[in-house]
Protein backbone atom coordinates (compact mmCIF):
# COMPACT_ATOMS: atom_id res chain seq x y z
CA UNK A 1 0.00 0.00 0.00
CA UNK A 2 2.49 2.29 0.92
CA UNK A 3 4.29 2.03 -2.43
CA UNK A 4 1.21 3.03 -4.15
CA UNK A 5 0.82 6.45 -1.80
CA UNK A 6 -2.05 4.54 0.40
CA UNK A 7 -1.59 4.45 4.38
CA UNK A 8 -0.23 1.42 5.82
CA UNK A 9 -3.55 -0.16 7.67
CA UNK A 10 -1.35 -0.34 11.02
CA UNK A 11 0.29 3.34 10.83
CA UNK A 12 -2.61 5.80 12.01
CA UNK A 13 -2.23 9.57 12.26
CA UNK A 14 -5.06 10.24 14.21
CA UNK A 15 -7.52 8.62 16.92
CA UNK A 16 -10.26 10.22 14.86
CA UNK A 17 -10.15 8.28 11.69
CA UNK A 18 -7.93 6.28 9.62
CA UNK A 19 -6.77 8.81 6.70
CA UNK A 20 -5.33 7.75 3.56
CA UNK A 21 -5.81 4.09 3.48
CA UNK A 22 -7.33 2.24 0.63
CA UNK A 23 -10.82 1.29 0.10
CA UNK A 24 -9.96 -2.14 0.68
CA UNK A 25 -10.47 -1.95 4.33
CA UNK A 26 -13.99 -2.77 5.29
CA UNK A 27 -13.13 -1.38 8.78
CA UNK A 28 -13.23 2.77 8.98
CA UNK A 29 -12.45 3.14 12.32
CA UNK A 30 -8.92 4.50 14.02
CA UNK A 31 -7.82 1.68 16.30
CA UNK A 32 -5.01 3.28 17.87
CA UNK A 33 -1.46 2.60 16.17
CA UNK A 34 1.07 4.15 15.81
CA UNK A 35 1.07 7.83 14.40
CA UNK A 36 2.57 8.44 11.17
CA UNK A 37 1.44 9.64 7.80
CA UNK A 38 1.83 9.61 4.03
CA UNK A 39 1.31 12.85 2.32
CA UNK A 40 -2.33 11.35 0.63
CA UNK A 41 -3.27 10.39 4.86
CA UNK A 42 -1.91 14.02 5.79
CA UNK A 43 -3.88 15.33 3.16
CA UNK A 44 -6.83 14.25 3.92
CA UNK A 45 -6.21 14.78 7.70
CA UNK A 46 -5.85 18.61 6.96
CA UNK A 47 -8.94 18.47 4.69
CA UNK A 48 -11.01 17.03 6.64
CA UNK A 49 -10.05 19.71 9.76
CA UNK A 50 -10.32 22.81 7.57
CA UNK A 51 -7.18 23.39 6.29
CA UNK A 52 -6.15 24.56 3.31
CA UNK A 53 -3.06 23.16 1.35
CA UNK A 54 -1.16 26.60 0.43
CA UNK A 55 2.16 24.42 -0.47
CA UNK A 56 3.91 21.61 -0.31
CA UNK A 57 7.18 20.39 -0.56
CA UNK A 58 9.71 17.20 -0.49
CA UNK A 59 11.86 17.46 1.98
CA UNK A 60 15.49 15.99 1.46
CA UNK A 61 17.92 14.13 3.73
CA UNK A 62 21.05 15.70 3.43
CA UNK A 63 23.53 13.43 5.74
CA UNK A 64 23.22 10.73 3.17
CA UNK A 65 23.77 11.12 -0.83
CA UNK A 66 22.01 8.11 -1.93
CA UNK A 67 18.57 8.86 0.31
CA UNK A 68 19.04 12.22 -1.14
CA UNK A 69 19.42 11.21 -4.63
CA UNK A 70 16.18 8.93 -4.09
CA UNK A 71 14.54 11.66 -2.86
CA UNK A 72 15.45 13.96 -5.43
CA UNK A 73 14.76 12.05 -8.40
CA UNK A 74 11.14 11.26 -6.44
CA UNK A 75 10.72 14.68 -6.83
CA UNK A 76 7.23 14.91 -5.58
CA UNK A 77 5.71 14.99 -1.74
CA UNK A 78 3.45 12.15 -2.38
CA UNK A 79 6.68 9.39 -3.39
CA UNK A 80 9.55 10.97 -1.19
CA UNK A 81 10.09 9.79 2.16
CA UNK A 82 9.31 13.36 3.83
CA UNK A 83 7.70 16.39 3.28
CA UNK A 84 6.35 19.88 4.40
CA UNK A 85 3.17 21.39 3.97
CA UNK A 86 2.28 24.85 4.40
CA UNK A 87 -1.60 25.00 5.19
CA UNK A 88 -4.19 27.53 6.61
CA UNK A 89 -6.99 26.87 8.67
CA UNK A 90 -10.06 27.80 6.16
CA UNK A 91 -13.54 27.21 7.88
CA UNK A 92 -16.34 28.87 5.64
CA UNK A 93 -18.87 30.75 7.47
CA UNK A 94 -23.13 30.79 6.06
CA UNK A 95 -24.49 33.77 6.62
CA UNK A 96 -28.49 33.96 6.53
CA UNK A 97 -29.80 36.59 5.20
CA UNK A 98 -32.33 38.69 6.56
Amino acid sequence: MLLLGYQPRDLEISTKKPYGIHRFYSKNIAIGHVKTATFRAFKEFLVDNDFKIIMAKPLYAKENFLINLIDKILSTPALSRRFYILAKKFKEVNYIAK
